[in-house]
């Protein structure tokens, strides 16, 4: 999850969507659902990339797709899936690798 979770920071930053900036204006993106499968295994020491594409929907909420790939051997260890956060708007909210960043596509690919 620790991946993923890096891949939408660096989202974030790219889009102005950073946590403490939306805490700052009294919004919150907490993570609801996350699934995923491994299809091959992965090794410390060895470097990954994350691939992060952005669902467009007019819910009120964030979809992403991932990919983790192995950057030895190319080959991608964990497919595209599912990342849900919902937009909430809070009163009085305080909280104290390698990402690319693809374009979302309405389909979901």
């Amino acid at each position: 999850a620790h991946y993923f979770e890096d891949a939408r920071e660096e989202f974030g930053r790219k889009y102005g969507l950073e946590y403490m900036r939306m805490a700052k204006n009294s919004f919150a993106a907490p993570l609801v659902e996350l699934t995923f499968k491994a299809i091959r295994p992965m090794y410390y020491e060895r470097p990954y990339s994350v691939a992060i594409r952005y669902i467009p929907t007019e819910a009120a909420k964030i979809l992403f797709r991932y990919e983790i790939t192995d950057l030895q051997s190319g080959e991608v260890v964990v497919p595209a899936r599912l990342c849900r956060s919902l937009w909430i708007w809070s009163i009085g909210f305080s909280g104290t690798s390698r990402t690319t960043i693809l374009p979302g596509r309405r389909d979901g690919r």
